[in-house]
């Protein structure tokens, strides 16, 4: 038995890198059964490289619109795939060659499973791989903090250690369940793994890299803190508020209590999200809360928290 598996990979300005990343699906070991590319109003020659790569390919399709941002890239992408199983990868990120045979495998194996990510090598914008500094101490204090308490939900919200759409592997349906990915510029990746943690399970393949994460000068996250702030203690509030609606019983409020303290004082942004997570509660939606904090008015009163 096997899975019908696409991959999207949304591209914006990443001729540098947009060669290796199609190449790293093309050579996997476990073909692909489709390719979407989308072109989301990329100024450079990225597009020309990548339609030259795939004419012979008559499983991709390539797809250029005007700038619409990463996640409705995405989006549109995941719309034009007939598979069961949709991966993302970023134009300047990489597949490791098994990713996708082990994450079919893995699907197979427990269909109770319904989103896959793993562990991440980091590589800077040669290619070579970062073994030290500031990423590797990083996502060693989030997985950490998930190894003593076990909880995918706490864990993710406190560092993000899928660290990028790249890493997703996931079920088509419950894409469509969840409504995709929202508007966000920094968090729409977070926002989307912590809303298929509510309703469903996820396998953190904690022993094998799936994916190499790129970190150069012109990654998104690497843009005004301040703005990256803001959009996180609104995913972060959004989840507390799903977080509510389905706690489990099993979880003891003590262990609850030092989780959330734990995840405050390490953001060190706990007036931020206390004050975003009371801006979400006057809004009837995720999706039309996250509008309104990109606002000029919701901006200018979270500013001083998030600086």
């Amino acid at each position: 038995m096997s899975l019908k598996i696409g991959v999207v990979i949304p591209l914006y300005n990443h001729e540098k890198f947009i060669e290796q990343a199609l190449q790293s699906v093309l050579q996997q070991t476990r073909k692909v059964d489709q390719i979407v590319l989308v072109d989301d109003g990329s100024s450079d020659g990225g597009l020309k490289i990548a339609e030259e790569i795939l004419i012979n390919t008559p499983e991709a399709r390539v797809i250029k619109q005007v700038n619409q941002g990463a996640h409705n890239a995405i989006n549109y992408g995941i719309s034009l795939l007939n598979t069961d199983i949709v991966a993302v990868l970023n134009s300047d990120d990489l597949f490791l060659p098994n990713k996708i045979a082990r994450s079919e495998k893995i699907f197979l194996n427990d269909k109770s499973v319904d989103f896959i990510f793993g562990a991440i090598d980091f590589i800077d914008d040669q290619g070579n791989e970062i073994l030290a500094g500031v990423p590797i101490d990083w996502i060693k204090r989030a997985k950490e903090y998930y190894l003593r308490f076990l909880d995918l939900r706490f864990s993710l919200a406190n560092e993000n250690f899928a660290t990028t759409t790249s890493n997703f592997i996931f079920r088509k349906k419950i894409w469509e369940e969840v409504g995709g990915f929202s508007n966000l510029r920094y968090c729409h990746d977070l926002d989307f793994i912590l809303a298929i943690q509510r309703d469903h399970k996820i396998f953190f393949d904690n022993d094998f890299a799936h994916i190499q994460y790129r970190i150069h000068g012109n990654n998104t996250i690497s843009e005004k803190i301040s703005f990256v702030r803001l959009e996180v203690a609104a995913v972060i509030a959004a989840a507390l508020v799903d977080f509510n609606a389905k706690t489990n019983n099993q979880v003891k409020i003590e262990e609850y209590a030092v989780m959330a303290k734990e995840l405050y004082q390490n953001k060190n942004m706990d007036s931020a999200i206390l004050m975003a997570l009371t801006l979400r509660l006057a809004f009837s939606s995720k999706d039309i809360f996250y509008e309104a904090i990109h606002g000029e008015n919701i901006k200018e009163c979270l500013s001083k928290y998030t600086e």
